[in-house]
């Protein structure tokens, strides 16, 4: 299979079997602002995450599969974007759910079909959501919709997290200085890709649920 190329850092890389997802497309007129319910059927297409910065490529052509009338959760949201609160709240939802899959143990984790992090983020995404959301991240869907708005600075300087960096940009994957590899986040998807070390992939994603609110 010939390389996709990332439209974020321009990295290039096979997409593999194991790194393969399906996102879905909006299938409300309010995109993510609407209600992220399971409710009517979407378009679907096949998706990989670039394994330097993480962004979302879609590839290929659109995917069908049957309706899934299942709504195992609502998340009551505005009519344009995810506001701080919410995507707070995202986030927190989110990451506490990885946490308790790693708890819950192999088990769990084999009906799910993977351990990595990257994964679990869209499993969540993909059930209890009814779109992609950017990097499988809501706090860089609220980033980027503000970034969008304002035009100033960079993505990163709107993230409503603390990660505890001493870094402007990336905070989640760097902590000390540029390109360290040392956040949080980057530790928690090498433990995921390399090790079956579950209780400490557990305690970094409950860190990551619980890190302080930022003032942005």
């Amino acid at each position: 299979m010939d390389k996709i190329k990332c439209l974020v850092c321009g990295n290039e890389f096979i997409p593999t079997k194991e790194g393969h997802y399906v996102c879905r497309d909006d299938v409300t007129q309010g995109g993510i602002g609407t209600a992220m319910v399971w409710n009517k059927e979407s378009t679907l297409w096949d998706c990989w995450d670039c394994p330097v910065c993480g962004a979302q490529l879609i590839r290929g052509k659109q995917r069908f599969r049957k309706y899934d009338s299942r709504v195992d959760e609502i998340m009551e949201v505005k009519n344009m974007g995810l506001t701080k609160e919410q995507a707070i709240e995202g986030h927190r939802k989110m990451w506490n759910w990885i946490a308790e899959q790693y708890r819950a143990g192999e088990t769990v984790l084999e009906e799910l079909g993977h351990t990595c992090v990257v994964d679990l983020k869209y499993s969540y995404i993909n059930r209890f959501c009814n779109e992609p959301i950017m990097n499988g991240c809501f706090c860089c869907a609220y980033a980027s919709e503000e970034f969008d708005r304002t035009i100033n600075g960079c993505t990163c300087d709107f993230c409503p997290i603390d990660w505890g960096s001493e870094v402007k940009a990336f905070m989640c994957i760097d902590r000390y200085e540029e390109d360290d590899e040392e956040g949080i986040y980057n530790e928690l998807q090498a433990t995921s890709t390399y090790s079956h070390d579950y209780d400490r992939m557990a305690e970094l994603a409950e860190e990551i649920a619980n890190l302080p609110e930022r003032e942005v």
